[in-house]
C-alpha cells in the first residue's frame, strides 16, 4: 500500500504527479491513499474510492499535526525501524521502483511533489477514473461552463490562451514570462493558423493569475475570464479546442481534463502552427526536455 502524506508543492503540480501515480498503481492493482489534497478540500468534491484508491481528506489541525509527526526526524527513524514500513522522500521515488517492491508493506510518500520529470505515461483508458478521482466541486464546473457557453455562442473555436504571470517572473529565471505584446502577437498569429473560412469565427479567452492582463485588449473576440479562480479557470481552459501557454502543469491538467488540444509557448520568437498541437503531456510524460524537442520536429 502506498500513502500519499505530503506534496510540497501547488496543486497542479500534485494533481499531475497524482495522476501518474494512480495510473501506475491501477495497473499493477496496488492499494493508495491520498491525504496529500487535504490542505485543498474545499476545492474538490467529497473523498471516494475508486479502482483501489482512496481520495481522504483529514481535517487541517490533524493534518498538519500528522506532518508534523512523520516527517520529524525522530518519528522516521522510527519508521524505518519497523519491518515492512518504507519512507520515501525527494532521494528516493516511487517511480524507480518496482511494482512487487510497491505490493509489500506501507510506503509513506513525503515528497515535494514535483515528480513528473520521471513520471511513467497515463493510458487514455485509464484517464476517466483518475478524471473522476481527482474532481473539482461542482461549483467550479458550473462558473466555467457558464464563461464557455457566452464565448461559445459568439464562435465555433474557442482558444484559450493561459497568461501565466505572478511567480513565473520568478520561474527558470523568468524564461516563461512573457508581456501583453508577446500575447497578443501570439493571438495574431493564431487568428491566421488556426481560423479557415469554413469554421467560422474564433474567440479568445484568456486565464491569467495576474489580475487585469490583457484586459485592454478585451473585445467581441476577445474574453479576460472574470473568475478569478484557480480551479475554474482551470475548467474554463479545458473547454477549449485549443490551449495555447507557456510550458506549465495548470495548462497541462486542463488539456488532461477533456483531452483538447495543448501548444506550449517555449520562446518570445516561436511562430506558431497547427502541427506543434499536442495532447496533454500526461499521455506521453512530462518533460519540458522532451517536449521542446517534439515541438522542433
Amino acid at each position: 500500500m502506498i500513502l500519499v502524506l505530503r506534496q510540497r508543492s501547488q496543486i497542479s503540480n500534485r494533481l499531475v504527479a497524482l495522476a501518474a501515480l494512480t495510473s501506475f498503481c491501477i495497473r499493477h492493482d496496488i492499494r493508495v491513499l491520498v491525504l496529500s489534497l487535504s490542505d485543498y478540500r474545499e476545492m474538490f468534491e467529497a473523498g471516494d474510492r475508486t479502482h483501489r484508491i482512496t481520495l481522504l481528506f483529514l481535517p487541517l489541525s490533524l493534518y498538519r499535526l500528522l506532518c508534523r509527526i512523520v516527517s520529524n526526524r525522530f518519528s522516521r527513524r522510527i519508521l524505518q525501524c519497523c519491518p515492512g514500513i518504507h519512507y520515501l522522500n525527494e532521494t528516493r521515488s516511487w517511480a524507480d521502483l518496482p511494482p512487487s517492491t510497491l505490493q509489500r508493506g506501507l510506503w509513506i510518500i513525503d515528497q515535494a511533489g514535483d515528480w513528473c520529470s520521471s513520471m511513467p505515461a497515463i493510458s487514455h483508458a485509464e484517464a476517466p477514473v483518475i478524471r473522476k478521482i481527482f474532481r473539482y466541486r461542482e461549483q467550479y464546473h458550473q462558473q466555467a461552463y457558464s464563461v464557455y457557453t457566452d464565448a461559445r455562442a459568439k464562435s465555433s473555436i474557442v482558444i484559450g490562451i493561459h497568461a501565466r504571470r505572478g511567480d513565473y517572473s520568478r520561474h527558470r529565471g523568468g524564461v516563461w514570462h512573457y508581456n501583453e505584446g508577446d500575447y497578443l502577437d501570439w493571438i495574431e498569429q493564431a487568428k491566421h493558423e488556426f481560423w479557415h473560412a469554413d469554421e467560422g469565427r474564433i474567440h479568445f479567452l484568456i486565464c491569467s493569475n495576474e489580475p487585469g492582463f490583457l484586459q485592454a485588449a478585451s473585445s467581441d473576440s476577445l474574453t479576460i475570464s472574470p473568475l478569478s479562480d484557480g480551479p475554474a479557470d482551470q475548467l474554463l481552459l479545458s473547454l477549449c479546442d485549443v490551449i495555447i501557454g507557456p510550458p506549465s502543469t495548470f495548462s497541462v491538467w486542463a488539456a488532461f481534463l477533456t483531452e483538447s488540444r495543448i501548444l506550449h509557448l517555449f520562446s518570445r520568437d516561436q511562430r506558431l502552427y497547427r502541427s506543434q498541437l499536442r495532447e496533454s503531456t500526461l499521455f506521453y510524460g512530462w518533460s519540458p526536455r522532451l517536449e521542446r524537442a517534439a515541438q522542433k520536429a
